[in-house]
């Protein structure tokens, strides 16, 4: 299963909010 990039992309963005 590949993931989507966009929710990749997503998911880093909330890390980058987090951090």
């Amino acid at each position: 299963a590949e993931p989507d990039t966009d929710e990749v992309f997503a998911q880093m963005t909330l890390v980058a909010d987090a951090n």
